[in-house]
């Protein structure tokens, strides 16, 4: 065949170019096949780590060269959403591939700004975006979508602290370094107070007396500065709808619904300078329902306890109103009961059999009475300080002891009057695989365990004085009593410190000591006097304990100025006080008998104290001192509200008699006034006086009457605020007691409990009336550490 025609032929010629270019190609491929990565570099790199791209990315220098396996990879960088753009470029290289991935990273928040809220605390910002679970946080990388959405966040929190014409606006400043500066910009608008509370399609009950149901939030009034409850919380509105959704509960409405609660605003003005505002109606659509009665009362399952015995139990009975209180205050008693027989884990369930055509509601109470609960082992929990033994002894079970109810309860509040804790959380557990036994631990918050009281004044007698107290109730973990008084003044001084021990070598016995000694200083005469006292007490009863105490005094007078120049004010009170002596001893027996339920001695909400103490003095005692001179105290503390706030009281009476024709000395006569005793007036100012003797010192009575009143409104922390009426006064001898005769003293008082002292400061604004010959002020400002009562 001849060669040129095969070439001259075009079909042919197609053919072998064909063939060259499948050639090169099939060269060229098989050349990409063998090549390596020879390098792969990252550009626009800033704040994500190298490892990171080496993490997402399977390709790695060395490897052959595969486009597929790089666009794998490039979309798992994509997908990390940690970029704005990511790009390929493949260049040749020396030995191989050079890969380059040119990015654009995200920027990180370097910093959120709020700008503009003057009511909306940053914390509360924080809070919600965490609740709604937003990952807007500095050094996080820049999500615009999250930041747009918190945005919406912040103007939902406002409208629902009742900002509800407040605007928010987000902006992004770009900062170096790929950083970016998110900034809110809040402006609050009008806080819009609720001004009407209105519900619709209710007829059993009026719009006031659903309102009256609500407790968290309330229509405007004259109290809403302090009360705070104008302001619109929807956290409070939902708790509000369940609050008037139990109202009818309670009220036999067993289908009761409430639907969402509707806020607009209207158009008003204020009541005095008739300001244009705007104001919030809140409207709640009510679907009441039938009201519904008991029916049929069963009781199932019980064996320890009889029928009969817990139904008695019961505040209703079949044909009462329906009401679900009533239910859980049954179901409470009835597992209160059982705890009483060591069933500590008993349950009453109850089960709804509703008649709607009848508008009865049958209930049964199925009883899992469980076992009953022996205690295997007591355990205390953070008392680095106290000994165990100090807090078992007032533990009124122990190890081995059948569980009741009542003698935990007495337990625990034996143990918050000891003073020594601020909190008690006691956890009752189950011993594994056995069914009749429990652990019993009681962690516990340790307080300060010093008090510290200041206070001072001044008295004709005594002029200007201060008085510092030290007072420990546990000393050295041990539960021992230790004080030391000292008063100390330009005529006046006293030193006083005692020991005392409530369980004496480990038993229920108190025994105490105090030794005093003090000086005065008069114009006309020097008075010192040096005794001591020592006391044992036990058990009478429960929180019943009775207290002997015997104390011995001895009184010298020195340094008497009869001279016509002296104040003849002075030379008759000298006289009165010590007659023509100049030592006086005093040998007392003092039996006392108390009761006392507060639930914390420094800073008692609750319980009372009551004691009656009688001092018998001289006779067969010794001592040129002959009295009796019985006392008597009740305190009482009653919690209001859930708050709560308090109101307390304290009344106490006293009566001084002299025998074997021995008077009762002036300084054993009694006297009133004083931060503790009656507010506004100076210490020892209240009382009667003898014109005979002196016109500006009172004698003191041989007989008083006192009572305080407060009532104490929580502020904040540890900040109360006090209203209070004090009144008394002491009577001479021969006098009766006259109630038409006492001396008043009203006003408020700002206490703050202070760690440091473990005792409230106090400052006092007091308004006297009914002042008597000595001369007081109208008003007065005092300040003092303590508690009146």
């Amino acid at each position: 065949m001849n060669i040129q025609k095969i070439f001259n032929n075009k079909t042919s010629v197609f053919l072998l170019l064909l063939i060259m270019i499948a050639w090169t190609a099939c060269l060229a491929q098989q050349d990409e096949q063998t090549a390596k990565i020879q390098q792969i570099k990252i550009e626009g790199q800033k704040h994500i780590a190298l490892q990171t791209y080496q993490y997402y990315m399977q390709c790695k220098e060395g490897d052959l060269y595969d486009e597929t396996r790089l666009k794998a990879d490039l979309m798992k960088l994509w997908k990390t959403d940690l970029f704005l753009d990511v790009k390929m470029e493949v260049e040749d290289g020396t030995d191989g591939k050079i890969v380059i991935i040119k990015v654009k990273e995200k920027p990180k928040i370097k910093e959120i700004s709020y700008q503009g809220q003057k009511k909306l605390n940053i914390s509360d910002i924080t809070k919600k975006i965490e609740e709604k679970k937003l990952d807007l946080k500095p050094d996080n990388f820049y999500d615009p979508f999250v930041a747009k959405k918190t945005e919406n966040v912040i103007r939902e929190l406002l409208e629902e602290k009742g900002y509800r014409l407040a605007s928010v606006t987000m902006s992004v400043e770009y900062l170096k370094e790929n950083y970016v500066k998110v900034i809110y910009k809040i402006d609050e608008g009008e806080s819009l107070r609720i001004g009407k509370i209105e519900f619709s399609a209710n007829k059993a009950y009026p719009d006031k007396k659903l309102r009256k149901s609500m407790k968290k939030l309330k229509q405007h009034n004259f109290l809403s500065w302090i009360t705070k409850k104008d302001k619109l919380d929807t956290e409070k509105l939902d708790e509000d709808v369940e609050n008037v959704k139990e109202f009818y509960y309670n009220h036999g409405y067993i289908n009761i619904k409430i639907g969402e609660p509707k806020i607009t605003s209207y158009d008003t003005k204020t009541f005095f300078r008739r300001k244009e505002i705007k104001r919030l109606i809140i409207s709640f659509p009510v679907e009441e329902g039938n009201q519904f009665k008991f029916g049929q009362i069963t009781i199932t399952g019980n064996k320890v306890l009889e029928e009969k015995k817990l139904i008695k139990l019961a505040t209703f009975k079949e044909g009462d109103i329906f009401s679900r209180s009533k239910i859980r205050d049954f179901i409470q008693d009835a597992q209160e009961l059982y705890g009483e027989y060591g069933y500590l884990f008993a349950s009453l369930q109850p089960s709804l059999d509703i008649k709607e055509t009848e508008k009865i509601a049958n209930i049964e109470f199925q009883v899992l009475e469980d076992y009953p609960q022996y205690v295997r082992k007591i355990e205390f929990i953070d008392n680095t300080y106290t000994y165990d033994k100090v807090l078992r002894r007032e533990m009124k079970i122990q190890e081995g002891d059948l569980v009741k109810i009542s003698l935990l309860r007495k337990s625990f509040d034996r143990l918050y009057r000891t003073g020594f804790f601020d909190n008690i959380e006691p956890d009752v557990q189950k011993v594994e695989n056995e069914q009749s036994k429990i652990d019993l631990k009681v962690k516990v918050q340790e307080n300060k365990r010093n008090e510290i009281r200041f206070g001072g004044g001044y008295s004709q007698l005594e002029k200007f004085f201060g008085t510092i107290a030290f007072s420990t109730r546990n000393l050295f973990g041990t539960g021992k009593i230790f004080d030391i008084y000292i008063q100390n003044g330009s005529r006046t001084s006293m030193y006083k410190a005692g020991v005392t021990d409530p369980y004496f070598l480990g038993y229920d016995y108190t025994l105490g000591i105090d030794l005093a000694r003090s000086r005065l200083e008069y114009y006309i005469f020097d008075r010192q006097s040096t005794g001591g006292t020592i006391l044992f007490g036990f058990p009478v009863y429960e929180e019943v304990r009775s207290l002997f105490a015997y104390g011995y005094e001895v009184t010298n007078v020195s340094n008497i100025i009869t001279e016509q120049t002296a104040d003849p004010d002075l030379i008759a009170f000298y006289q009165l006080l010590y007659g023509t002596g100049t030592r006086r001893t005093q040998s007392r027996f003092i039996p006392q008998i108390y009761r006392s339920t507060l639930n914390n001695p420094m800073d008692p909400t609750d319980g009372s104290n009551i004691s009656l103490a009688v001092s018998f003095a001289g006779g067969i005692l010794g001592g040129n001192v002959n009295l009796v001179k019985p006392i008597f105290k009740i305190t009482q503390f009653h919690p209001i509200g859930r708050r709560p706030t308090v109101f307390a009281y304290n009344f106490e009476t006293g009566y001084a008699k002299g025998f074997g024709g021995l008077e009762v000395p002036v300084y054993e006569n009694f006297f009133l006034g004083g931060e503790y005793s009656i507010r506004g007036y100076d210490i020892r100012t209240i009382g009667p006086i003898d014109p005979n003797i002196s016109k500006v010192y009172t004698i003191g009575g041989d007989k008083y009457l006192q009572f305080n009143m407060e009532y104490q409104i929580p502020i904040a922390g540890p900040v109360k605020l006090a209203a209070f009426l004090d009144g008394g006064n002491a009577f001479a001898k021969g006098e009766r007691i006259d109630f038409t005769d006492l001396r008043y003293s009203a006003g408020a008082e700002i206490r703050i409990m202070a760690p440091f002292f473990n005792a409230p400061i106090r400052f006092i604004y007091a308004i006297n009336f009914n002042r008597g010959p000595i001369v007081v002020d109208r008003t007065t400002f005092r300040f003092a550490i303590g508690r009146t009562f």
